[in-house]
């Protein structure tokens, strides 16, 4: 059965989906669309021609670009928090790099989409608590990956430094993802540094010197 939606299209386009499964392709055409125009919205007619179908049924799935920025950014998150928690512990430089890689690439990628979310009101309070989870649970894992409790200025030092993390691939975009291992590098640096700073701060009190 074809969609009423579909019928502007030449046959040799029209392709019948399941309504999950034409959600998930026109959230890939819009993936697509961000990433290689940098635009903070990008047209629903650039979307429809790279997925094959029309206009109308891209906003009959999301009704807007907000709502396609949204379902983009909560799929990226959910996806981010699976592989993350699938990173095995190893030596602590190995995962917090691996960590690290997968929080640069996830979000430079989205680089554009992040900043739409920073510029409307909405958008940024319904982002809001999903990229605060990916931030906390990168922080955990460090803590995990250096053998540290995560509570107290250990928690802030480590939630700062994924906040770090994420200024950098929000601001850096597409330019990161041309050397993400040495940005990876660079934040596990931070953090570390951070962390163990917090541990001193605690132990020995700010003006202190351990040698």
């Amino acid at each position: 059965m074809t969609s009423e939606n579909d019928k502007e299209l030449s046959p040799s386009r029209r392709k019948w989906l399941a309504s999950a499964d034409r959600r998930e392709q026109l959230l890939d055409a819009a993936y697509a669309c961000c990433n290689r125009s940098r635009d903070l919205y990008v047209p629903v007619d650039e979307i429809a021609r790279e997925s094959g179908v029309s206009r109308n049924l891209v906003y009959h799935y999301f009704g807007n670009q907000e709502a396609l920025i949204e379902a983009l950014l909560t799929r990226e998150t959910k996806d981010f928090i699976e592989r993350v928690e699938r990173i095995p512990l190893t030596t602590s430089a190995e995962t917090m790099h691996a960590i690290a890689l997968e929080y640069l690439t996830s979000f430079s990628r989205h680089a554009a989409n992040l900043k739409a979310a920073q510029a409307s009101p909405r958008l940024k309070a319904r982002i809001t608590p999903q990229l605060t989870e990916t931030r906390d649970l990168a922080a955990k894992r460090f803590a995990e990956a250096l053998g540290l409790p995560f509570e107290g200025a250990v928690r802030s030092a480590l939630i700062a430094g994924a906040k770090f993390m994420m200024k950098l691939a929000r601001e850096s975009g597409g330019k990161l993802l041309e050397d993400l291992d040495s940005a990876a590098d660079l934040c596990v640096n931070v953090c570390r540094r951070a962390a163990w700073g917090a541990v001193r701060m605690e132990k020995y009190g700010p003006d202190r010197r351990t040698g």
